[in-house]
């Protein structure tokens, strides 16, 4: 275990709990075309991506 691991786990948990929506669920509740759905799923690929640009930066 290192930081980044309890870093991630605590943001992936402080988000799921105050949005309380499952990732998996809420990729297939797109086709609702609910905005909390939507908005739950990009928020979910932008922090996907700058996890992503942060760790090119990093390396």
């Amino acid at each position: 275990m290192d930081k980044k691991l309890l870093l991630g786990a605590c943001l992936f948990g402080l988000g799921w709990g105050l949005v309380g929506i499952c990732p998996g669920p809420a990729i297939v509740n797109l086709v609702s075309l609910d905005r909390k759905f939507i908005g739950f799923v990009i928020a979910m690929l932008l922090g996907m991506l700058m996890a992503k640009k942060f760790r090119a930066v990093k390396e």
